[in-house]
């Protein structure tokens, strides 16, 4: 069975086609009757969409796309030359880096230009123009501090391990090597450590000559 024969119609065909697809409310059976794809008839529904919001005063995708390019060229313009020049610091060398590049970013956003607009033109990240940086503070849990440092007053020869198991076994507190380790750094209490050594008889090395 050969390929059939492309067939082309005339917008006033098109037209046709599609409303009846939308009076039937059966597009399969409409596209089956013409000899068309279903794709087709959509892409056809699109087209006449498009072309009645244009003629009623709307902006059809074309012209919408066509309005961003300009803005775009816009706002290149009001950058400057050595702004776009940036778009790659990382390749370059002596170009700007990239905290002044995000900081201009942010600076045209905050005068009334999009996030998407900026972003789009410097080829940058747009969820790097919302970042706030903040103070990042320590996550460790102070809870049981005291009682550490208690533990530690009390026990002056227990190194953290000996600690940690006093604490655990004696205070019942869920404490673990590490906080303990982390608490006596800190406030320098820390044992020193003793580095044992064996001791050898000098008699160890003589050899006896028979």
């Amino acid at each position: 069975m050969g390929r059939k024969p492309r067939v082309d119609r005339s917008p006033e065909e098109k037209w046709q086609i599609v409303q009846e697809g939308i009076k039937s409310g059966n597009v399969s059976e409409t596209c089956r009757r013409h000899g068309i794809a279903p794709n087709l008839f959509y892409r056809w529904k699109d087209e006449a969409e498009q072309g009645a919001k244009a003629a009623l005063g709307g902006r059809s995708a074309a012209a919408a796309e066509t309005e961003k390019d300009h803005r775009i060229r816009q706002l290149e313009r009001t950058l400057g030359r050595k702004s776009l020049e940036s778009r790659n610091p990382k390749k370059r060398r002596g170009g700007v880096s990239c905290g002044a590049v995000h900081s201009q970013a942010r600076e045209m956003v905050t005068e009334g230009y999009t996030a998407t607009l900026v972003a789009a033109t410097l080829a940058i990240s747009r969820s790097s123009l919302y970042y706030q940086k903040r103070l990042r503070g320590s996550r460790a849990d102070r809870t049981y501090d005291e009682q550490i440092v208690m533990a530690c007053g009390e026990k002056l020869a227990y190194g953290y391990r000996r600690v940690a198991w006093w604490l655990q076994r004696k205070k019942g507190l869920p404490v673990n090597r590490k906080r303990v380790l982390r608490v006596m750094r800190e406030r320098g209490l820390l044992v020193r450590l003793r580095r044992l050594r064996a001791r050898r008889k000098k008699e160890w090395g003589r050899v006896e000559a028979s």
